[in-house]
């Protein structure tokens, strides 16, 4: 069985910079972009990506729970 990760998910053109450096093996990176940007789907999608390569807890942070619901 064949896992595809992120499923069905490209980045946007502004987006794909960060992804590229990401998958290159990147650890840190800032990403200022305008507040809809998305960042947190960015985020998102690599941390599902890197769970898969390495087992351990992975926390991803709102600024209110509600948002996370």
């Amino acid at each position: 069985m064949e896992i595809t990760l992120p499923n069905q998910w490209r980045p946007r053109d502004y987006q794909r910079r960060l992804w590229t450096y990401l998958e290159s093996g990147g650890k840190r990176a800032v990403a200022v972009w305008h507040r809809r940007a998305g960042k947190d789907e960015v985020c998102l999608h690599w941390t599902a990506c890197a769970a898969m390569q390495r087992v351990g807890n992975y926390w991803h942070m709102l600024p209110e729970a509600s948002q996370a619901r």
